[in-house]
């Protein structure tokens, strides 16, 4: 009897167009996997949705315009019966066998433990309806520009403010406000996949170049067929952190320095800051990894890239260096391996002097045997790469000769450091006192004798009654001036303008007055003069009569 092939009536279908392609999605939600397949591959998958043979599936197909040959027929049932998503008796335990812990993955992305989170965020959607508002996102774009501003204007004093966190209390708080902003981060991934439809399923910690990261399975944004969709999933979690970047620099502008609400919101600062640029930097499977991924519309970018890369330098064909996306891959493709080899580099260098500081030849040894077990599947792909280059070049004959004049030019050239541990003690040379600008009482300390302190930190806080009563006679000053401006701001009132024409009138009029009197003076004043010369000319007139009368010269009827 022909055997019957039927896919597993629990998948999930949704159709995409990608770069002017149909593909359609399928979701396995037993295994928590998800697989594309292009136009004529869902033609199959359609009518697989019932039990079919072989034969009845090319007569199908046929029909419908896309049949494919009898030989890539059973190739693609064979695929799709490795991927489980063909209907068998046995399938529930092939799943949960190929879905046990695989040995052997790098470590450089290693998960150590996780959780159901569908219930957690069937809780809590319904309660974070305001995030997905227009308000919120005006508050939200506000408080980026404003922390954006404030963090532009007092960079000196953030990065002298952050040496002040360097203690054992300080170091606890950056741990606690950490993993808040990293939670919250992850829920907005969450909340957002949900917000659109989706099914969060899985919340975790990981390691990535060994370092703890929080991460949210947003993996159903996979099913979305909006694109816009998919981005702002991805997008969310650096989205809300930046919002709370911002918000944290406005509440560590307004507060007092060194209190706890100021201490928090700095730590927001440089964490949240620090971590965006790291999230959304695209050449690490990252979020800014998967939003160029969906902006591209080319999954699985990464592997894609250096797939091409490879095969570019070797000279060979393949598939995607045909495709329109040739450019885009190896750009990344550089990119992302040139980025991941400094990355390892500077990591693999510093435990090199972590552990050779303090273990000496015995971290040597440890480093050595860590480095070979951490590295067999990060090197593979550069090494893969160079073999391609070299091939290439056709350099082989050439290369022992290279790889020894390199050696011995190394030898001569590069400076060889000898190091050797032991304990010492910086002593300072000369000693400086620092003296306050202003006198006062030392009210608190800041800064431990013996600690760095750089430009425009605070070290100690001064109190001084002399400067606390002319700040308050200053202010005082301010009050009544304010006082007199407020007022004449306000202007007079129609009655005082009334009352000030009035005495404009009065005063004009009284001005009339004093003009008639001075030319009556004036008038009066020629008058006297006149009288006064007649006075004169009589008096002349009389001596000269008198004189006359004594020398008996004049008649005496005149006398």
């Amino acid at each position: 009897m022909p055997a019957l092939y039927s896919l597993r009536s629990d998948l999930e279908f949704s159709t995409q167009t990608q770069q002017g392609e149909s593909f359609v999605v399928v979701k396995d939600p037993v295994a928590n996997r998800y697989f594309r397949f292009r136009q004529t591959q869902a033609t199959i998958l359609e009518l697989l949705r019932s039990p079919r043979t072989i034969e009845q599936l090319l007569s199908a197909a046929a029909e419908l315009g896309s049949a494919p040959g009898r030989a890539a027929l059973e190739g693609f049932l064979e695929s799709l019966s490795s991927k489980h998503l063909l209907d068998s008796p046995t399938i529930q335990e092939e799943i949960d066998a190929d879905s046990e812990p695989r040995h052997g993955e790098s470590l450089l992305y290693l998960r150590l433990a996780s959780f159901d989170a569908e219930r957690v965020f069937d809780w809590l959607y319904p309660r974070a309806w305001v995030f997905f508002t227009p308000q919120f996102q005006l508050v939200a774009i506000a408080a980026i520009l404003t922390g954006f501003v404030i963090t532009l204007l007092n960079a000196d004093v953030l990065i002298g403010s952050v040496l002040s966190l360097l203690s054992v209390y300080g170091l606890f708080l950056i741990w606690v406000v950490g993993i808040v902003v990293v939670t919250l981060h992850e829920l907005a991934h969450g909340l957002t996949c949900k917000h659109f439809g989706g099914r969060v399923r899985e919340l975790g910690f990981m390691l990535i170049y060994f370092q703890p990261a929080l991460y949210c399975d947003v993996s159903d944004s996979w099913m979305f067929s909006s694109r816009r969709q998919r981005m702002w999933v991805t997008f969310a979690g650096g989205y809300f952190q930046l919002a709370l970047w911002g918000v944290a620099a406005v509440i560590w502008r307004l507060t007092t320095p060194e209190t706890l609400i100021n201490r928090v919101a700095l730590i927001a600062i440089i964490f949240s800051g620090l971590q965006t640029l790291f999230n959304f930097n695209p050449l690490i499977r990252l979020d800014g990894y998967y939003m160029l991924s969906d902006y591209l519309e080319i999954p699985n970018l990464r592997d894609k890239a250096r797939q091409a890369l490879r095969a570019w330098l070797a000279g060979g064909r393949d598939p995607l260096l045909d495709s329109g996306d040739r450019r885009s891959l190896l750009v990344y493709g550089v990119l992302s391996l040139t980025f991941s080899t400094l990355l390892l580099s500077v990591v693999y260098v510093n435990i090199y002097v972590l552990a050779t500081s303090y273990f000496a030849f015995a971290g040597l040894i440890g480093f050595v045997i860590f480095s070979g077990f951490t590295l067999r599947r990060a090197a593979a792909e550069p090494t893969a790469g160079a073999k391609a280059l070299v091939t290439r070049a056709s350099l082989k004959k050439y290369r022992n000769l290279g790889i020894a004049v390199l050696f011995l030019l190394a030898t001569f050239i590069v400076p060889w450091q000898l190091r050797i541990p032991a304990d010492f003690q910086i002593l300072a040379g000369e000693e400086r006192i620092v003296r306050a600008l202003t006198d006062g009482t030392v009210e608190e300390i800041l800064v431990a004798e013996g600690k760095r302190v750089h430009h425009g930190q605070p070290i100690v806080y001064l109190y001084s009654f002399e400067r606390e009563d002319q700040i308050g006679n200053l202010e005082g000053q301010i009050a009544a001036k304010e006082s007199e401006l407020a007022l004449l701001e306000a202007g007079p009132s129609p009655e005082e303008i009334e009352e000030a024409r009035s005495r404009v009138a009065t005063k004009r009029q009284e001005l009339e007055n004093v003009r008639r009197n001075d030319q009556e003076r004036v008038r009066l004043e020629q008058i006297f003069e006149t009288s006064q010369a007649r006075v004169r000319l009589a008096e002349e007139h009389l001596r000269t009569t008198t004189q006359l009368f004594e020398e008996d010269l004049g008649p005496r009827n005149d006398m």
